[in-house]
């Protein structure tokens, strides 16, 4: 995984990320994200608490987080604990904070364009059945 460019959607926070190019998406180290969010100092606690929580997320989470080699403290790579973009959005929507709350508010205000976009030009993607007869 090469970084074709820098990002930084954290500031100055160490919140390690990777570009997968085989994927073309960035991975985002889970525990960083969720340290960084909480201010937690035991991220691996409040993801096993979430999970004992919430069922369906519990068995999807090995689809959702998936291990990808970063550099540790050591300057090492390690197999890490890491979301894509998409997952990363998913998780800072559900994870109650305040530095948080702005990329939320950007978030709705993106889907809300997108379903204006799209009411306007009536053209709805949808998946699989609606159930209706």
């Amino acid at each position: 995984m090469d970084q074709p460019s820098s990002i930084k959607l954290f500031k100055e926070n160490n919140i390690r990320y990777v570009w997968d190019d085989e994927k073309e998406d960035w991975y985002f180290s889970l525990f960083d994200i969720i340290s960084f969010l909480i201010d937690c100092t035991n991220p691996e606690e409040y993801v096993k608490e979430i999970l004992s929580h919430d069922k369906g997320l519990s068995l999807r989470w090995n689809t959702i987080c998936v291990p990808v080699q970063m550099p540790g403290n050591d300057g090492n790579k390690h197999e890490v604990q890491s979301v894509n973009t998409q997952e990363l959005f998913r998780i800072i929507q559900s994870i109650p904070s305040k530095k948080s709350r702005t990329n939320q508010a950007i978030s709705c205000r993106n889907g809300r364009r997108t379903l204006k976009a799209n009411a306007k030009s009536r053209t709805f993607h949808t998946t699989g059945s609606s159930g209706l007869s």
